[in-house]
């Protein structure tokens, strides 16, 4: 794979994000979670309902020329979602997403970042320093699911130190599952 870029998401990539998710959900957390509600949680979202959290919040893709192989946001202090596709899983790509989640968040000022994690993905969390805050059940879509809790504390930023180009402060909104397939990237 050549070296994915990171850019801000665009409303036009909704239907992209979309896929990957679903992609991401069925194939990278099968056997962490029962079949159906793997099902459930992977067609919980609907492509309005992505260009909607694109909007609000600070979404980023990774992107192999013009398509889309991964997908994170930071809703307020909270890494909300973090997904991969599996055909580049373990190449890095969580890894960069992540990195430019906490670069805008250092450069907002923020001091922790938080994640509510999959069993999938909390592996990945801790890779990136987060510890286990505790764990919950939360239902997505009339499924139950174990998650973890997780937080990360921030230095500042250094003096003179910008968000990346193009990205301001975060919006506010509502997510349930969040970092579905992060786990085999470090």
């Amino acid at each position: 794979m050549s070296d994915p870029a990171v850019r801000r998401a665009l409303p036009a990539d909704a239907e992209a994000v979309t896929g990957l998710i679903e992609r991401a959900i069925r194939i990278s957390t099968a056997g962490a979670y029962p079949a159906d509600a793997v099902e459930a949680w992977a067609t919980g979202r609907t492509a309005e309902g992505v260009q909607s959290m694109i909007e609000v919040t600070d979404g980023f893709v990774a992107t192999v020329g013009e398509v889309v192989i991964g997908w994170a946001n930071l809703d307020g202090d909270e890494v909300d979602q973090l997904y991969v596709d599996p055909d580049v899983g373990g190449q890095g790509v969580a890894r960069r997403l992540y990195e430019t989640i906490e670069a805008l968040a250092r450069a907002n000022g923020l001091d922790q970042l938080r994640a509510v994690a999959s069993l999938r993905a909390e592996p990945a969390f801790r890779r990136f320093g987060f510890r286990e805050v505790d764990s919950d059940q939360v239902t997505f879509n009339g499924h139950t699911f174990t998650v973890v809790r997780m937080a990360k504390r921030l230095d500042r930023p250094l003096p003179g130190q910008a968000a990346p180009t193009g990205m301001g402060a975060a919006a506010t909104s509502p997510a349930l599952i969040t970092t579905g397939s992060a786990a085999d990237d470090g």
